[in-house]
C-alpha cells in the first residue's frame, strides 16, 4: 500500500498479491491489468534487488556507462510479464543509480527516469533515501526522511478502500 499526498490530493496505489488498483483525484478508482499489474506486483517485492532472478526473465549487460560521475554498469532486464528496463549500477558499490523504463499507464506509454541516491543503511537494509523522476517533462524528488520496519499496523492497513472492493466484486 502506498499513499502520496500532493497539493491536488491524494494518490493511492495496493496490492494484496492478487490484485493492483489505483485509486487518484484524477482518474477513478481501477484495477489494474496486464503490464500495469506485473509493474505493481515486482514493486511489492520487498528487497527486490536481490531476487532479481524471479523478477527478470533476462538480464544482459549492455556496457560500461557513466551516471554523472559514476561509472556503471548498464543491464536491460526484461520482466516476465512487464515491459524492458534498463537499469544503471555503480560499478562499486553494485547500487542501482538510475532506472529507464516505459511505464503502461490508461493514459498511454509513458517514458520514465529514475535517478536513485543517498543510500543509508536502516536497521540493516540499505536503501536509497533520494529519488529524482522524470516523468513526462515533470521533475519529482522523493526524499525519505525516516525508514521503518516491522512496526505494528492497523490490520485494515492494506484493505481496499471500498471504491475498489466495489470493483473487485463486479
Amino acid at each position: 500500500y502506498s499513499v502520496v499526498e500532493l497539493p491536488i490530493g491524494k494518490i493511492e496505489e495496493g496490492f494484496d498479491g492478487r490484485t493492483a488498483w489505483s485509486k487518484s483525484p484524477t482518474m477513478q478508482p481501477r484495477i489494474k491489468e496486464g503490464q500495469e499489474k506485473a509493474s505493481a506486483e515486482m514493486s511489492a517485492i520487498f528487497n527486490g534487488e536481490l531476487r532479481w532472478r524471479e523478477q527478470f526473465a533476462t538480464v544482459e549487460l549492455l556496457g560500461i556507462e557513466k551516471v554523472g560521475d559514476q561509472e556503471c554498469y548498464k543491464i536491460l532486464a526484461t520482466g516476465r510479464d512487464s515491459n524492458p528496463q534498463t537499469r544503471y549500477y555503480d560499478k562499486n558499490a553494485y547500487l542501482l543509480v538510475k532506472l529507464s523504463m516505459v511505464v503502461k499507464s490508461p493514459l498511454g506509454d509513458i517514458p520514465t527516469e529514475t535517478l536513485f541516491s543517498d543510500y543509508r543503511e536502516e536497521n540493516g537494509i540499505v536503501l536509497a533515501h533520494k529519488w529524482v523522476q522524470n516523468v513526462a517533462g515533470q521533475q519529482m524528488t522523493t526524499t525519505l526522511k525516516k525508514v521503518e520496519y516491522n512496526t505494528a499496523l492497523p490490520p485494515d492497513r492494506f484493505e481496499a478502500p471500498p471504491e475498489i472492493r466495489a470493483l473487485i466484486g463486479k
